[in-house]
């Protein structure tokens, strides 16, 4: 049997949202190249959706999910998940 060599991640991205629906969608980090583990939510590191506040509320709950790159192909999406405050 032989071993198919798999590919390093090259990239990830992570989407955050009022609710489990890409509709809700707040912010999104866009391709984020390397093996990131830690990421601010923030203008300089993603953009806010239109007419979103510019930070993550406290009072507020959200859900996140996100994908990695393995070259030029992408994840599927993972399950929107909660957010810890």
């Amino acid at each position: 049997m032989q071993k198919k060599k798999l590919k390093e991640q090259s990239a990830w991205q992570l989407q955050v949202a009022t609710a489990a629906d890409e509709a809700a969608l707040v912010w999104d980090s866009g391709k984020v190249p390397g093996e990131g583990v830690e990421i601010d939510i923030s203008d300089e590191a993603g953009s806010f959706a239109e007419g979103a506040d510019r930070c993550l509320l406290p009072s507020a709950g959200y859900v996140m999910r996100a994908r990695h790159a393995a070259g030029d192909t992408w994840s599927e999406w993972s399950e929107w998940e909660p957010m810890f405050k």
